[in-house]
């Protein structure tokens, strides 16, 4: 089964709904970026936003559609909810598009797959060859005009579903990444346990879920997204024939993010060896104009602190996680905690003193624009030199742009992310340095100590 995580391939998911969605736009001209790639956005008749960017030269598309509602919607008690109803989306039989499993998917998208929902957005990626193209096409858009799931598509989807939820809850890494969030949020260790065992999807019926899939999966909801080697059809006459014909659908209203405030958390979790822990900071607001210095100070720290503390455990699997796309408002560290420090307090101690020591430390020159060149492609410049060949045939970078691009035209388009991406380019190093101390205000700081499973 080729399943892939674009977070781990370019760490490119998630939160779609911290920035204020954008309004309706008219079509832009198209973009040629230096890599000789083509960036265009337009609007079909029915008012369903596309995002393109062509590849030459490739072998492949890939194929995401953003819908703008994610786990956040879940209501209390039905954990889990989107992520069952995302599995029915992508799975569940439309029109002349069979029903299809997990199991399948290796031999119908040999190049890569995944469903994905975040706090704030649902994800469904098909990676499709050049021939291939128009058929996945047209079963992408059968599924967003409707599917019909069947009391078999049903229990499945909530079998793997339920998995999926056991897996991120109790692997190491994954679960204290979502303990931070859930920390900084205030959820209940009742509503924890009812999403990581699965019980708020349990006996959930068709009667229920059918008109939910019908509602939020819909154009008005989404944005579709290609990037790969588009010059194989028409893409314009055939995206209005397969997508422009589709009925709208209501958009659901906005709904603002959660607020996360500072906390500290005890959990017990299975898989553990030693104990571990992870130490949030509260990002400021995408749009606040300080957020790309801050960005660019987070991830100089990331590295500072990776070559202090040296490689986790394997259950932790990192030092550092921050990525806009996956989770825009808070930032992972995993420090190094002893077993003899059960509160964390020696832990907290070391944090700060390499906060302290992020900010005084020589950068080699150059490090600032390396920066940049790392970022930049990420949010929608070009990619580059040594990238771009094996881009053109690589299912997760494609898919990584794709996804890219979702997530910025449903947080501001590309209009606010170009802006963003220069006042990043204009930062200096004297600008990096006084941010990185952002991260070692108390006010900001979450705290989750792991501890092993008896």
């Amino acid at each position: 089964m080729t399943r892939f995580r674009p977070a781990s391939a370019l760490a490119l998911l998630g939160v779609l709904a911290v920035a204020p969605a954008a309004s309706p736009r008219a079509a832009a001209a198209p973009v040629v970026l230096p890599d000789s790639t083509t960036f265009e956005s337009f609007t079909l008749a029915n008012g369903l936003r596309v995002v393109t960017r062509h590849v030459p030269g490739g072998d492949r598309v890939a194929i995401a559609v953003a819908y703008r509602f994610g786990s956040s919607h879940d209501p209390e008690g039905a954990e889990g909810l989107h992520a069952l109803l995302a599995e029915l989306a992508f799975f569940g039989p439309a029109g002349e598009a069979a029903a299809r499993t997990r199991a399948e998917m290796a031999s119908q998208r040999p190049a890569g797959w995944d469903v994905w929902v975040g706090p704030h957005s649902t994800m469904l990626i098909e990676i499709a060859t050049l021939p291939q193209l128009p058929g996945v096409l047209r079963q992408v858009a059968q599924r967003m005009r409707g599917v019909s799931p069947t009391a078999a598509t049903l229990a499945a989807a909530q079998a793997e579903v339920r998995a999926d939820l056991a897996r991120r809850w109790s692997s190491a890494g994954d679960a204290l990444y979502l303990h931070a969030r859930a920390a900084a949020e205030g959820r209940s260790e009742a509503s924890i346990a009812r999403e990581a065992s699965g019980a708020g999807i349990a006996g959930r019926t068709l009667k229920e879920l059918a008109p939910l899939l019908r509602e939020r999966f819909v154009p008005a909801n989404a944005v579709l997204s290609l990037a790969g080697n588009l010059s194989s059809l028409p893409l314009r006459d055939v995206l209005e024939r397969e997508f422009g014909v589709l009925p709208a659908g209501v958009a659901l209203p906005a709904r603002p993010a959660a607020r996360l405030d500072t906390a500290t958390r005890v959990v017990t979790l299975r898989g553990l060896a030693a104990p571990a822990a992870v130490v949030g900071v509260i990002a400021p607001a995408l749009d606040d104009s300080l957020h790309p210095v801050f960005y660019a100070a987070a991830l100089l720290f990331g590295t500072h602190a990776g070559r202090q503390w040296g490689k986790p455990a394997s259950a932790i699997g990192t030092r550092f996680r921050y990525i806009l796309t996956e989770d825009a408002g808070l930032v992972r560290v995993f420090p190094p905690l002893a077993a003899d420090d059960p509160d964390g307090a020696r832990m907290m101690e070391e944090y700060l003193l390499t906060v302290r020591q992020g900010t005084q430390s020589d950068y080699a020159d150059g490090t600032a624009e390396s920066l940049w060149r790392g970022v930049d492609w990420v949010l929608g410049g070009p990619v580059p030199p040594e990238r771009i060949g094996r881009t053109r045939s690589d299912g997760a970078a494609l898919a990584a742009i794709a996804t890219g691009q979702a997530f910025r035209e449903t947080t501001g388009g590309e209009a606010f992310w170009s802006a963003y991406r220069e006042r990043f380019k204009r930062a200096a190093m004297t600008d990096f340095r006084p941010a990185i101390y952002r991260l070692a205000q108390p006010e900001r700081l979450v705290r989750v100590i792991a501890r092993p499973a008896p």
